[in-house]
């Protein structure tokens, strides 16, 4: 189960990145994105517009605003990916955090090719490769590949 555990401070630091994540995505982008269906199928539009309307008067910068999110939730699966599989050989864990990273990687890489619809952003692409490129250097130093 992912639960905080005193020995493990990346599960607790993954929950934070999802959780800043989600608040700078519900906060300050477009209520026509899909999320804010699933907020308004489960009752919490009325909540997530009234957080909404008192921070309002704070503009954040457009990294903050449309890539950091990605960032934030590319660690936080990192994280969690890597805890669920911490038993598992380091070959095992390379390759289940690398997963969602990747394929964040990949879309970005198809829009700038318009293989995939969308706008590319060379800051989306740094979004989802700066934390598993930090990920494999910390691997790296702890068992001495």
């Amino acid at each position: 189960m992912l639960l905080v555990d005193k020995k493990d401070k990346g599960v607790a630091i993954a929950w934070a990145c999802l959780l800043v994540g989600i608040a700078i995505y519900m906060l300050f982008r477009s209520r026509q994105h899909l999320g804010f269906m699933v907020v308004d199928a489960v009752g919490l539009g009325n909540v997530v517009d009234e957080l909404r309307q008192s921070v309002a008067f704070i503009h954040l910068p457009d990294f903050v605003r449309y890539c950091l999110p990605d960032g934030l939730w590319t660690t936080s699966y990192i994280l969690f990916a890597d805890h669920a599989n911490r038993h598992s050989t380091l070959r095992s864990r390379i390759a289940w955090t690398s997963v969602i990273p990747i394929i964040g990687i990949a879309s970005e890489l198809m829009q700038a090719s318009h293989i995939l619809p969308g706008h590319f952003d060379p800051l989306d692409l740094v979004s989802y490769s700066l934390p598993l490129i930090m990920y494999y250097c910390i691997q790296i130093k702890r068992y001495k590949i």
